[in-house]
């Protein structure tokens, strides 16, 4: 054998001696479990308190107030509004030997304001929670997760 086929039978020995090295890893686990370490009861209860409410209310009131007229005129008036007072004209026709307007009537409404102090009686319910605590021993459970 040369020098050169020496070689190259050694470089495949080396080559064929490579030694394989397992890698190893650590890994962790979590969990986890339910305890129990107390318990709570609310009873809800719902009181109901009478008071009785003042409240001022405003309001209107028509005055309704007929005037007889009884005049001629040549056309319908107007509705009109005068020192608050709206004044609504009733025309009637009459039958002559000609067809002539007569205000027969206006009727005046006229607004008067007012106020009133009422006192209702009313039911105001509140809930109210009562809680307990009770002591439990502890107690585990494994988890849903």
């Amino acid at each position: 054998m040369t020098k050169a086929e020496d070689k190259a039978d050694d470089n495949r020995l080396r080559w064929e001696t490579v030694a394989i090295v397992p890698l190893v890893a650590e890994t962790a686990a979590v969990s986890k479990r339910f305890r129990t370490t107390g318990r709570v009861r609310v009873k809800v209860r719902t009181e109901t308190e009478r008071r009785m409410l003042i409240e001022e209310l405003a309001g209107q009131e028509i005055e309704i107030q007929r005037v007889p007229r009884n005049e001629l005129i040549e056309a319908i008036p107007e509705v009109r509004t005068e020192n608050g007072t709206t004044i609504i004209p009733l025309v009637q026709e009459q039958l002559v030997v000609e067809k002539r307007l007569v205000l027969v009537e206006e009727v005046r409404l006229h607004r008067v304001h007012t106020k009133q102090t009422v006192t209702v009686p009313v039911d105001l319910r509140a809930e109210r929670a009562d809680i307990e605590h009770i002591e439990v021993q502890p107690q585990e459970r494994p988890s849903r997760s």
